[in-house]
Parts: structure tokens; C-alpha cells; sequence
């Protein structure tokens, strides 16, 4: 029973299984003055300098990580340490999907989740670019987030482990 609870609790930890509990969402979205296609604008050509970028996202998701946060989705992608948030194209892409502002941000997390991450460099970053360029963050807490299982979790150099001989 206590590998099968090991073996649970590594899932959830991978991203290999659905997990939910207390945590919390929020909710970031464009400036108002970004382009109605913002989501398709490359900040790189200048088309829309406003509009947020995957860097933006890596920056809070990394401070809800150091904030204490044990489960992340963006807009229902799970985020796990084999996730990609990057560009592609004009695209933000997480697990290699195109997601389309508003970025909903589940996290299940301690309770002082939200106050701890204020105070770190990924509040402090959210701050300035809601101040700086008009990014828009709303957040809300809940007694049930719900998180999704990754889209596909492969290990690269796990092996089966050998028997001890008797």
C-alpha cells in the first residue's frame, strides 16, 4: 500500500494524473488599447508591443512555482517540468498548444499563496507590467480548483529497477 501511495502521489507531482483542492485562478489579460488580435500579433515585428508574450507568462508561472504553488494550468494545460511556454510563429504555445488571451492561471497551492507571491520577483513582475504597459490581472480563490492530467508525460532515462538478490 505504501508504493501504491508513493506511486499516486508521484503522478500528481509529474503532471501524469488530475489533481484538484484549495488554490486559486487568475486571470491575465492584453491591455485594452492591444489589438483585437493581439493573440496573433508577433511583439518581435512591433505589430502590437503591448500584447503579452510568453516570456511574460514563463515570469509568473516560475514566481507561483517559487510561491509554494504544487499544480499549474494555463488555460487547461497542465504545466509540468516538461512543459513548454514559448513563441512559435506569432503564437504563445504551452504543451506545444496555441492559447488565446485571456490566460486563465489555475494554481493549487497553499493558502498564503497569493501574499507570498506579491512579494516575489514574479508579483513584483506582473506589477510592473500592469503599471508599465496596462496588463490586467484579476484573481479569485477557490475550495476546488481542478486541474487536468498533462497531455503526455514520457520519461527519457528512467529504467526498470533490478531485483535484490536473496
Amino acid at each position: 500500500s505504501n508504493l501504491s501511495a508513493d506511486l499516486t502521489a508521484g503522478e500528481r507531482t509529474a503532471g501524469a494524473a488530475a489533481v484538484s483542492g484549495p488554490g486559486l485562478t487568475v486571470v491575465i489579460e492584453n491591455p485594452e488599447d492591444a489589438e483585437p488580435d493581439a493573440a496573433d500579433s508577433d511583439p518581435r515585428t512591433g505589430e502590437d508591443e503591448n500584447a503579452l508574450t510568453s516570456s511574460d507568462l514563463q515570469h509568473v508561472i516560475n514566481g507561483l512555482w517559487s510561491s509554494g504553488a504544487t499544480a499549474v494550468s494555463v488555460n487547461g494545460q497542465r504545466i509540468t517540468s516538461l512543459s513548454a511556454v514559448r513563441f512559435a510563429g506569432s503564437a504563445i504555445l504551452v504543451n506545444y498548444r496555441p492559447l488565446v488571451p485571456p490566460y486563465d492561471i489555475s494554481i493549487i497551492g497553499p493558502s498564503g499563496l497569493h501574499a507570498a507571491f506579491d512579494k516575489n520577483a514574479g508579483g513584483n513582475y506582473l506589477s510592473t507590467i500592469s503599471k508599465g504597459v496596462g496588463v490586467r490581472s484579476s484573481w479569485r480563490t477557490s475550495q476546488n480548483v481542478q486541474l487536468p492530467e498533462a497531455p503526455s508525460v514520457s520519461l527519457n532515462y528512467a529504467r526498470p529497477a533490478k531485483e535484490k538478490s536473496q
